[in-house]
């Protein structure tokens, strides 16, 4: 039985099952899992006390989200779950003499066992039972260092990848702020080799392929809107579903002091276990969410926001995340105006 659904993220989702030991110790282990992960993690656990139907519940960070295992999606990216209720794609064997028997009962579900907690080194009833390699890893329990090194490994961030939001009208500028040259170049070109320069695959968000051929944009750098006039987040939903498989840093066009500089300073402070890194406006107190580490486990979050509001902004002030001052206010500085255009101008030649 799976607990995950055909999705465009299911790829990408990874469950470990807890097994071996009763379900308290199950939900101590996993708490401590929890603060040694990379990434934000849920939980998958039986409700005793609760109809079948709501059988089970997914949480982390504070939010919860109703599954039914084997129908619906939890839209966790990584699920740790009590073994002694549902399976799961992997395994962790916490060894207890006393839930022998109840091991053996599902011992057909332990069918790649990566990780043993035990004592004395792998149990004789695992290798007997023929369910371990030379891949699965044993740890004692009170190798709380080497515990949390293996959990910080399995649950490594995802890749990064770039985002350039150039699908806007720019109906105040008057004309396409995406060609605007800052830089002696247009300023998605100038964005685009910034990017590239720090290894980071880089694409071109476009409201349409029309606007694409117009500004004759590289077709393989571009990813086009799914979802029609939600402005940013219609850009940023747009590339978690053409390439779940990444964490995206999110910039505007229309920001000219934005660059190398700014970019490394928020990859130096990510924190893959919120749902987004994000500068700190001080002028507008509020968090900047076209400066900004969007995580994948924002994606599920952001789409269902979109019942309430297409609003970037607001949707970044209701999730957890990692606020950063700018050490420069005016990384965070757009232009939407030719007359703002033209003082940063007349700025440049102070």
């Amino acid at each position: 039985m799976s607990m995950l659904s055909d999705s465009p993220l299911t790829k990408y989702q990874t469950s470990f099952g807890i097994y071996g030991t009763t379900c308290e110790e199950v939900k101590h282990w996993v708490t401590y899992f929890q603060e040694c992960a990379s990434i934000p993690t849920a939980y998958l656990d039986a409700a005793h006390k609760e109809s079948e139907v709501f059988s089970s519940l997914t949480k982390s960070s504070g939010m919860f989200q109703l599954q039914v295992p084997g129908e619906g999606i939890s839209p966790w990216t990584f699920h740790w779950v009590n073994g002694n209720h549902f399976p799961a794609q992997r395994q962790i064997v916490v060894h207890n003499a006393h839930k022998l028997e109840s091991l053996a009962k599902r011992k057909e579900q332990l069918t790649d066992v990566a990780l043993v907690i035990a004592e004395d080194g792998i149990p004789e009833h695992l290798e007997e039972w023929g369910v371990v390699g030379t891949h699965t890893v044993c740890l004692h329990p009170n190798d709380k260092a080497g515990i949390a090194a293996w959990i910080g490994q399995v649950t490594a961030p995802p890749p990064l990848a770039a985002l350039i939001l150039t699908g806007g009208k720019s109906e105040r500028m008057g004309t396409d702020k995406a060609l605007i040259q800052y830089h002696g170049q247009p300023q998605w070109q100038y964005l685009l080799e910034q990017c590239e320069s720090m290894g980071l695959p880089t694409f071109l968000s476009v409201k349409d392929e029309a606007q694409m051929e117009l500004r004759n944009f590289p077709t393989s750098k571009c990813i086009v809107d799914q979802w029609i006039n939600l402005g940013p987040m219609g850009g940023i939903l747009s590339a978690a579903k053409q390439h779940p498989q990444y964490s995206w840093m999110v910039m505007a066009c229309d920001m000219p002091y934005w660059g190398k500089a700014s970019m490394e300073y928020l990859l130096a402070h990510r924190n893959p276990k919120k749902m987004a890194t994000a500068f700190w406006n001080n002028a507008k107190q509020w968090a900047e969410p076209l400066a900004t580490i969007w995580e994948r486990d924002a994606s599920p979050w952001l789409s269902m926001w979109l019942m309430q509001s297409q609003c970037a902004r607001k949707a970044l002030g209701r999730l957890p995340i990692q606020e950063i001052l700018p050490p420069e206010e005016n990384w965070l500085s757009n232009i939407n105006l030719p007359q703002e255009r033209e003082d940063w101008i007349k700025r440049q030649g102070e």
